[in-house]
């Protein structure tokens, strides 16, 4: 669902914040939930121009309490030594992009509780607020902006904590499932199964809304459910990935630089000169290659050791090591774990 276009929003305790492109409209629909339904519906009799200006800032409060969710998830992931990635706002709202994964049961589900607090915390100040307007006599449109936003917060919360990965939820019964069978991968595949049951719910309630009630939330309803169910495969993949490649140096996949591939040549993988590629060390995890390509939105890097190029590492080389050593990669691990 990523356009792979991002805009950079900056950084928040040194955690990049980026937009991808597919967010303006996601922007554009729930500024105009807001101006055209919710709020005249609500609070009626104001100018059109006063809802809209009042519709812009709930949203980006909205969006500013769906980045303190997912702040919530990489700071607890920085406490427990994990590497940060980036925060990504999107048409479905926001992920949190890191580039291993925990290392025990209750790292995971710190981490995953951590958003869903998060928002009930925002949810809850942004309703006292209502309710302090209220109680003071100011039945405003201000009112009413804080009531939606933290009716909106609450929602998230809950929502988040369904059971399918990857969904914070999701992340909380992957965790148990790991405690239970000491087996990432295993607690995964449940995870993600469980994840793709509720998308199909999901997308069947979205279904009734549509048949029943409004075109518009039941599409929305039925895209998310869609979403979700392709997020519950991509983040099991991920981690096979991620088992098979995360005691793998890079000198054992990259290939060393061809006369074609000098630095005045161009890299035949992605038609860029060598010198204009991310740079990864020969002793680096092929895992942090995943990480450097997708920062950089390319595929190959260039290898070095001790500052000096000697190979080049692609997608296309990954790929194939997979298909040949991750299997008995991911078997030996789990072995070895299970003595």
């Amino acid at each position: 669902m990523f356009t792979g276009k991002e805009i950079s929003l900056g950084r928040v305790f040194g955690i990049e914040i980026t937009l991808d492109y597919s967010w303006f409209w996601i922007f554009l629909l729930v500024t105009w939930s807001f101006a055209a339904g919710l709020f005249p519906f609500l609070a009626p009799g104001r100018p059109a121009l006063t809802y809209w200006f009042v519709a812009i800032l709930a949203t980006l409060l909205f969006f500013g309490s769906v980045v303190v969710h997912e702040l919530s998830h990489t700071l607890v992931a920085r406490a427990n030594n994990l590497p940060i990635g980036k925060i990504t706002l999107f048409v479905f709202g926001g992920v949190s992009r890191l580039s291993e994964e925990p290392d025990s049961p209750g790292t995971e589900i710190k981490m995953a509780l951590a958003g869903p607090l998060a928002s009930l915390v925002a949810g809850t100040v942004f309703l006292s607020l209502g309710f302090l307007l209220s109680r003071a006599g100011f039945n405003s449109l201000l009112m009413v902006l804080f009531r939606a936003v933290g009716s909106i917060n609450l929602a998230l919360a809950f929502f988040n904590l369904l059971p399918g990965f990857p969904l914070d939820g999701g992340r909380v019964l992957r965790g148990l499932v790991w405690y239970s069978t000491g087996d990432l991968l295993r607690s995964t595949r449940v995870a993600s199964i469980a994840g793709r049951v509720v998308a199909w719910g999901i997308i069947i309630f979205g279904l009734f809304q549509f048949l029943t009630l409004g075109f518009l939330s039941g599409i929305w309803l039925m895209l998310i459910g869609f979403f979700l169910r392709q997020a519950a495969i991509a983040s099991y993949e991920q981690t096979v990935i991620y088992l098979g490649l995360r005691r793998v140096p890079v000198s054992r996949i990259a290939h060393d630089f061809r006369p074609s591939e000098r630095k005045d040549k161009t890299a035949p993988e992605t038609a860029r000169p060598p010198g204009d590629l991310p740079r990864v060390s020969v002793h680096d995890p092929a895992t942090k290659v995943l990480s450097v390509l997708a920062e950089n939105n390319t595929e190959a890097a260039v290898v070095t050791e001790k500052g000096r190029e000697t190979g080049l590492i692609t997608l296309t080389d990954i790929k194939n090591y997979l298909d040949t050593h991750a299997g008995d990669k991911i078997r030996t691990d789990q072995d070895n774990r299970n003595k």
